[in-house]
């Protein structure tokens, strides 16, 4: 696609979310707004044996498509992040949550990085999972890494 006929397509885009239209060249939009979040029961769980694994809890938060794509998540008592579309729906949020955190009185260091991906069926309604991964550096760790997934839906108010 010439870089003019992208120009084009971003702009139809950007005018089909601003008027709250599900569909844009192919492309599900979510609306811009409030959100709720409903977590499901965590998979694939290699952590919990080393420590109690967190809920995810349910909450509400809210979208803002940003453009060429993109979209910013707030969920009010976390640190917002930015989300992609891949197209036909489909969206990620790479390392929507980092955090390192050296134990000194342990000598260890801890980095959490959690993964967000899912599919928007439709502007209102979604579905995905938070891919969350525990790495431990230093002698006393009781695993180099674990990980666990969080599936959830997500459906706009």
């Amino acid at each position: 696609m010439a870089a003019s006929e992208r120009a084009r397509v971003m702009m139809r885009c950007a005018v089909a979310a601003a008027l709250g239209l599900a569909a844009c060249a192919g492309e599900i939009i979510p609306r811009d707004g409030a959100w709720v979040h409903d977590p499901g029961a965590v998979e694939d769980d290699t952590c919990s044996q080393f420590f109690e694994v967190p809920s995810d809890p349910y909450g509400d938060f809210s979208i803002t498509n940003t453009g060429d794509g993109a979209f910013r998540i707030d969920a009010g008592s976390a640190e917002p992040f930015s989300c992609t579309l891949l197209g036909d729906g489909a969206f990620e949020c790479p390392s929507r949550f980092e955090n390192e955190e050296t134990l000194t009185q342990y000598n260890v260091t801890i980095s959490f990085n959690v993964d967000v991906e899912g599919t928007f069926s439709s502007a209102t309604e979604g579905a995905g999972e938070q891919h969350v991964t525990v790495n431990c550096e230093g002698l006393l760790c009781p695993a180099p890494s674990c990980s666990y997934v969080v599936p959830f839906t997500i459906s706009a108010l």
